[in-house]
Formats: structure tokens, C-alpha cells, sequence
């Protein structure tokens, strides 16, 4: 399988020069779920912040940044969830290819520039 596991990267801390800073709780998807637009944050301030995919290296034990600054305000983060979907809100939902229903959602795979590469769902 191609690509890193969303599950997993939801899991992992971000963190500045092993500086913890926050956690991800969910994925920012475009409107066609195809590819990854950035990361709802929960920061150690308490507040929910948007981070950028493209400026987000995905590592094995953390998700780091380069900035703080990088951390967009909630404005920001209000402007992608309105205008896209978020992985949480599709996890469950029926995988349907040429109008037969595959299963459940389960997982996307992303590639390092976003790109949704595979979709893992569960049958019966």
C-alpha cells in the first residue's frame, strides 16, 4: 500500500525542534476528498488551529513543523472545514466504485503532497 495511514497521523504529536506544541484531531480534505488541505489542531494553548499539509513533515513519531507561525488562527481554520470535509466526518460512510457498495471507510492512505492514493474500508 502506498502512502501513510491518516489513522496514524492523527495519532502522532507536532512538535517544533522536539517542542510539543499540539495535536492533530482531524484532516482537512478538498470538496472532492482527493486530496489533503491541512490538519485541524488542538494546541497547548487550548486552541484549535488550522496547519497546513504542505508545511507539515510527516515523521515516524511526530508531525514537524518548521515555525509556529505556521499554526493558522481559527479564522483560518473555519475557511477550510466550510469549504471542504473532514476525515472524521467521512469515516463510516459507505465506498461505493461503479455503483456497487465496496464497505465502510476505515482509512485514506495520503502521499506526501496530499494526494488521497487509497482508501481502506472494512466488509462484511
Amino acid at each position: 500500500m502506498r502512502g501513510v495511514s491518516v489513522e496514524h497521523v492523527l495519532r502522532l504529536p507536532i512538535r517544533l525542534r522536539g517542542i510539543h506544541l499540539g495535536r492533530p484531531v482531524d484532516l482537512i480534505l478538498d470538496k472532492d476528498r482527493r486530496r489533503a488541505l491541512g490538519f485541524e489542531v488542538q494546541c497547548g494553548d487550548d486552541e484549535r488551529r488550522f496547519l497546513p499539509f504542505a508545511v507539515a513533515k510527516i515523521e515516524e513519531d511526530e508531525l514537524a513543523i518548521p515555525s509556529p507561525l505556521v499554526l493558522l488562527e481559527a479564522g483560518e481554520l473555519a475557511f477550510y472545514t466550510k469549504r471542504g470535509s473532514t476525515f472524521r466526518a467521512i469515516v463510516g460512510s459507505d465506498v461505493v466504485r461503479a455503483r456497487r457498495l465496496l464497505g465502510e471507510l476505515e482509512d485514506l492512505r495520503v502521499e506526501p503532497d496530499g494526494t488521497v492514493s487509497s482508501v481502506v474500508f472494512a466488509t462484511d
